[in-house]
Formats: structure tokens, C-alpha cells, sequence
């Protein structure tokens, strides 16, 4: 059994730029220049299909209403030794995604697993 720590990032696919207050939409080459960096760093990535319908909607209220965020997920597993540099790591990247997409939060989470088996 080997232990991990999964990262999961929900990503707006569609969002009001918080600047201009326009309608936007997560680019597909964008996510690809992100998940490339990832897989450099910790050897894999997972997500959603950023093509298909979001799998998930967040709710959340801002201002006194009501806003809909509609999210794609993805997924990163780093072996629980690398622990304290990835939170760093992610902690910067969660910064990074808000700026880039101008958003006030983008959520990361991560949970310690186990996994059966080892992944490489």
C-alpha cells in the first residue's frame, strides 16, 4: 500500500471576469499548458473532459445573491513524502489559476490516500 496525497482543483468552465464583467470560458489550450506543468512536476494529472457537460455546479453567495459557477475537476496524486513542497506548490498555482482567470477564489483541495499498489 502506498500513500498519497490527491489534489483536487475545481475549475470554472464558464465565469464573469471579475474586471470587465464579462462572460467567459475556460480555454482548452490553457488547461493543457497547466496539466503539462503538473505532469512534468509529479508525473501524472486527471480531469473531467472539459468538452463534455461540467460535472459539477457550485453554488455560493456573493453580494446578496446567489451565483453559479459550473466546474470541471481535476486531479493530481503526490507521493505523501513530497507532502509540504506540493502544498507550497499548490498554494502558489491556486494564485496563479486566480489571477489568470480573474476569479476572487478558485478551490483546491487535498486529502491523504492510500493506494493499492504503487504507481510507478
Amino acid at each position: 500500500m502506498a500513500h498519497y496525497i490527491k489534489y483536487e482543483i475545481f475549475l470554472p468552465v464558464e465565469y464573469i471576469d471579475k474586471q470587465t464583467g464579462e462572460k467567459r470560458y475556460l480555454e482548452y489550450s490553457s488547461l493543457r499548458q497547466l496539466s503539462s506543468e503538473v505532469v512534468e512536476r509529479y508525473g501524472g494529472y486527471t480531469e473531467t473532459n472539459p468538452t463534455m457537460a461540467p460535472l459539477y455546479r457550485g453554488y455560493y453567495a456573493s453580494g446578496g445573491e446567489i451565483e453559479v459557477d459550473l466546474l470541471i475537476t481535476s486531479m493530481v496524486l503526490v507521493p505523501a513524502s513530497q507532502f509540504e513542497e506540493s502544498l507550497i506548490y499548490f498554494t502558489q498555482w491556486k494564485q496563479r489559476l486566480e489571477e489568470k482567470y480573474n476569479q476572487e477564489v478558485i478551490l483546491i483541495t487535498y486529502h491523504p490516500i492510500q493506494v493499492i499498489g504503487h504507481l510507478s
